[in-house]
C-alpha cells in the first residue's frame, strides 16, 4: 500500500488509458462492425468507496473516498477518475476535467448534479453535445418543464420525430419506456443554456406480472440535440456507467470492502481494477463455454494475483485472428 501511495495518480492513469486504447483499437475497431446507431458517448458519475472512511468520533472522522468517473460508454473504458472530497465537489471537477478530454462530436451525459450552465458551456466549447438530467436544483425551470408536459403527452405521441417508445419484458416485469420531446424555444429559459434545443420527458412504466402492480416515474432532460431517437439512446446508455463499471467494481472486485484510507493509494488501486475490468470486457467474447467462463471469473475475483497472468495472456494471443474466427461462429 505504501508503494501505491507514492505513485502519481495521473501518471499511472495516463499509461493505463494509453494501453487500453491500444488494445481497443487493435481488436474492436478492426474486427467488430459498428452499428449504425452507435455513437461516441461519455458518461459522468461518482462512486463512494464505502469502507475507506472512519468515524471514531466527530474530530477524527475520515470521510469515505469519493471517485468521480469519466466513462467512455462506447468502448466500456473509464478514461479518467478523480478523487473528490465530497459529492458537491463534482461540479467544479467536471468543469475542470472536461476541457482536458477529447469530447468533439461526443454526447456527454450526467445526472442533475452536473446540470450546470457553465458545464454546458464547457461541453459546447469542446465541440461536444449534451444530454443532462434536470431536477429541483433548477427549481423554476424544472417546474416550468413539468407544467409544460402535464397536458401535452398525448398530443406529442401523434407528432412525428418527437416521440419514441420501447417495451422490454424480463425478470417478471414489463417495462415501457416513452420519450416525449419538445423544442426548447417554448421556454423563456432557453437563452440561459448555450445551444439548448430540446427538452425531453422520459416516462418509465413498470408492470409487475407476479403482483399485478404498476409503477410509473417521470424524468426530464435538456439537450442541444434535436434527434429524439439519439437522445433516448443517450439517456438509456448513461446507465452503462452503473451496470458496466460501478456494479462490476463492487460485485467482482469487492471495491466497497477495500479499507485503504490513503486517497492516492485508493485511487491507484481503483485504476488497476478498472483496467482489468476493461480488459475482461474486451476478451469476454472468447469466453463462452463453462470452463473458460470460470477462468474469466477467476481473473475478476483474484485480479491482484492474476494481473501479470492477464498481461501474459493478452501478450501471447493473436487477438485479431481470434476475434475474426470467433465472429464467424
Amino acid at each position: 500500500m505504501r508503494v501505491f501511495a507514492k505513485i502519481n495518480n495521473e501518471s499511472l492513469e495516463k499509461v493505463i488509458v494509453s494501453f487500453l486504447s491500444e488494445c481497443i483499437n487493435k481488436v474492436v475497431k478492426e474486427n467488430i462492425e459498428k452499428n449504425s446507431e452507435d455513437f461516441d458517448h461519455l458518461a459522468i458519475d461518482s462512486k463512494a468507496l464505502r469502507l475507506s472512511g472512519r468515524k471514531y468520533n466527530y474530530e477524527d472522522k475520515v470521510p469515505n473516498c469519493q471517485l468521480m468517473h469519466f466513462f467512455d460508454v462506447s468502448n466500456q473504458q473509464c478514461i479518467k477518475s478523480v478523487v473528490i472530497s465530497e459529492k458537491t465537489n463534482e461540479i467544479p471537477i467536471a468543469q475542470q476535467i472536461l476541457p482536458t478530454l477529447d469530447i468533439k462530436n461526443k454526447i456527454v451525459t450526467a445526472d442533475a448534479m452536473n446540470c450546470q450552465k457553465k458545464t454546458v458551456e464547457v461541453i459546447i466549447n469542446g465541440k461536444g453535445h449534451y444530454v443532462l438530467a434536470i431536477k429541483g436544483n433548477h427549481s423554476e425551470f424544472h417546474q416550468d418543464i413539468e407544467s409544460h408536459f402535464k397536458d401535452k403527452l398525448d398530443s406529442i405521441k401523434d407528432t412525428k420525430d418527437y416521440y419514441k417508445m420501447e417495451i422490454e419484458k424480463n425478470h417478471n416485469q414489463v417495462e415501457t419506456r416513452e420519450f416525449f420531446r419538445v423544442d426548447a424555444d417554448s421556454f423563456y429559459q432557453q437563452d440561459d443554456w448555450l445551444n439548448l434545443k430540446s427538452i425531453v420527458c422520459y416516462k418509465k412504466k413498470i408492470y409487475h406480472t407476479l403482483s399485478g402492480k404498476n409503477s410509473c416515474e417521470y424524468r426530464y432532460f435538456i439537450s442541444d440535440l434535436k434527434d429524439t431517437n439519439l437522445i433516448a439512446l443517450a439517456i438509456r446508455g448513461h446507465w452503462s456507467i452503473e451496470n458496466q463499471l460501478h456494479y462490476p467494481l463492487d460485485a467482482f472486485f469487492h471495491e466497497d470492502a477495500n479499507r485503504t484510507m490513503n486517497k492516492v493509494a485508493n485511487n491507484n488501486f481503483s485504476i488497476l481494477r478498472k483496467m482489468v475490468n476493461s480488459l475482461l470486457v474486451l476478451i469476454a467474447p472468447m469466453f463462452r463455454n463453462g470452463s473458460k467462463m470460470r477462468t474469466l471469473k477467476s481473473f475478476r475475483s483474484n485480479y491482484e494475483k492474476n494481473l501479470i497472468r492477464l498481461f501474459v495472456f493478452l501478450e501471447g494471443l493473436d487477438l485479431n485472428t481470434l476475434f475474426k474466427s470467433d465472429n464467424k461462429q
